[in-house]
């Protein structure tokens, strides 16, 4: 039985037909699938030891993989059950034909030899400038939250974001680059109606509390970050310990005023809300759950929020969400993507939506009528960055006169420009004695990225 998954995409553009899915089971083993273009090659029990001892009775996800956006590596990384203090978690890296050796991270500041990690969450540098990324654990066993950042070669700039983190059995850690400044921002669950948070500019530091409620107790159960993908703003969204739904902007440097959404959504125990920004981060989206047989949402637009709405979707109440937003802005795609799931009949749905207008409900059943157990997050989307692949042929012909010399070569200069990430360029001259173009390895043929 699968329990949690996570999917990544290849960020490089002669690469983007590659994706890896990762599954955690129910003996505690990770498996991993990457599709080359044409076929699943599948990798069992990737990790060399069980991701603890035992499965809890509740959701965790111990692990998480996304690929360096400058070089298309895949990094994984997992918890692992070795009581060595040097080996609190593991990693492997895909270089696109084979996956590494598994090697440890030591992770400075734990309070125990070898605890129990409940989630990691990996986020890529924002541009394919820099191999960085940033990742953030959770530690059940001491409810500590720390983070790292990977430099294309060693984890390093190890920091404790806090050693009192409201939960260790939910979600309340979240990490996101911010888009222009690429400083990283960290926010965890901690205290009354707060989230802490750390930012790294070279180095990591305290940053701002985010005060979310005002009024009774109320603990951060799920902390989610989303960057805007044309600012330095990130959006917060916290579900809490008594069934609330909240929202704060992150400018850079301070949060905004706090949002209530709503004060009885489906669960407090499961992730019933996500957030997404559209292409040009003028706008962006929140779905949730809280009434059985529909969806809400509201949109942000120009700074402000608008007025909730909901749409019919299923008959009883959902308990996981996850949204996505296109990354590319094309004219009469949908904007956004999102998998939800329902309780007691165990379907999984899916819903579309542009920058106006309700949600459109695909259906309640569009990936499955069977997620066996609702207890799992059981799903994740992700967008390919780029669209089908095209290819461009000029053909450039020159004509003229020689004298009557004979030529030792001829010398032509190329000035290419692109507005890609990536382009695959072959240049061939024609061969007149051959009666055709220069082929690879002859003279007259050149060919690069």
């Amino acid at each position: 039985e699968i329990r949690a998954i996570r999917v990544a995409i290849n960020p490089v553009s002669k690469l983007s037909y590659e994706n890896i899915v990762v599954t955690l089971s129910a003996d505690l083993y990770l498996d991993v699938y990457v599709w080359n273009g044409g076929t699943w090659v599948e990798n069992h029990n990737i990790n060399s030891s069980p991701v603890r001892a035992t499965y809890p009775t509740r959701h965790m996800r111990p692990f998480d993989i996304v690929y360096e956006r400058k070089s298309g590596r895949a990094m994984l990384v997992y918890d692992v059950n070795i009581n060595d203090a040097t080996k609190d978690l593991a990693y492997r890296i895909w270089d696109g034909s084979n996956w590494s050796s598994e090697y440890y991270i030591d992770l400075t500041g734990l309070a125990s030899t070898n605890p129990d990690f409940s989630f990691v969450r990996l986020v890529s540098f924002p541009d394919n400038t820099s191999d960085n990324i940033a990742m953030i654990v959770l530690d059940e066993t001491n409810s500590d939250a720390l983070v790292a950042i990977w430099d294309g070669s060693s984890w390093g700039n190890f920091y404790t974001v806090t050693t009192s983190a409201a939960t260790g059995i939910y979600e309340t850690v979240s990490i996101a680059y911010e888009t222009n400044s690429k400083h990283v921002l960290a926010a965890v669950g901690s205290g009354n109606k707060s989230v802490v948070a750390a930012e790294f500019t070279g180095s990591w530091a305290a940053a701002p509390t985010a005060t979310y409620k005002t009024g009774g107790p109320s603990t951060a159960r799920f902390v989610m970050l989303n960057s805007n993908p044309a600012s330095d703003s990130i959006m917060l969204t916290i579900i809490d310990s008594i069934a609330g739904l909240y929202t704060m902007l992150w400018d850079g440097t301070s949060w905004g005023s706090p949002t209530t959404h709503d004060t009885a959504v489906d669960y407090s125990t499961t992730r019933c809300a996500d957030f997404a920004w559209g292409p040009l981060g003028q706008n962006g989206l929140l779905i949730w759950g809280t009434t059985a047989g529909q969806i809400n949402y509201n949109r942000y637009s120009a700074g402000a929020w608008g007025t909730a709405s909901s749409v019919t979707m299923g008959s009883t109440i959902h308990p996981w969400f996850v949204m996505m937003g296109n990354p590319r802005n094309i004219a009469d795609d949908n904007t956004f993507l999102a998998s939800i799931a329902e309780e007691t009949v165990y379907k999984l749905g899916a819903v579309r939506a542009t920058t106006t207008g309700a949600p459109v409900v695909i259906g309640n059943n569009t990936f499955t009528n069977n997620i066996s157990d609702a207890t799992w997050d059981p799903s994740f989307l992700s967008y390919n960055l780029f669209g089908v692949p095209t290819e461009f042929t000029q053909i450039v012909e020159f004509t003229g006169k020689s004298n009557a010399e004979s030529w030792d070569y001829i010398d032509l200069t190329l000035n290419g420009q692109w507005t890609v990430a990536n382009v695959n360029v072959t240049v061939q001259l024609y061969n007149y004695s051959l009666g055709r173009y220069a082929q690879s390895g002859e003279e007259g043929y050149l060919s690069y990225t």
